[in-house]
């Protein structure tokens, strides 16, 4: 079995997926409300650290330029 394969997904499965992970995120973030509290600024900014990697790929052209 191929664990890391390459698929073209469903907009209905990432949207899925997506709110899945959200609903996750906020059950455990209720758990962990009173840890989380005081580090939420540094939560946030690895958040926002973690983020920039992605939206750069995204809107990075990977096409060799013709010169």
């Amino acid at each position: 079995m191929k664990f890391w394969k390459a698929k073209v997904w469903a907009p209905i499965d990432i949207a899925c997926l997506k709110w899945s992970t959200f609903l996750v995120g906020v059950v455990v973030g209720a758990w962990l409300q009173e840890w989380a509290n005081p580090y939420r600024w540094w939560l946030l900014l690895v958040a926002v650290v973690l983020a920039i990697k992605p939206t750069l790929s995204y809107y990075r052209d990977d096409k060799p330029s013709a010169s």
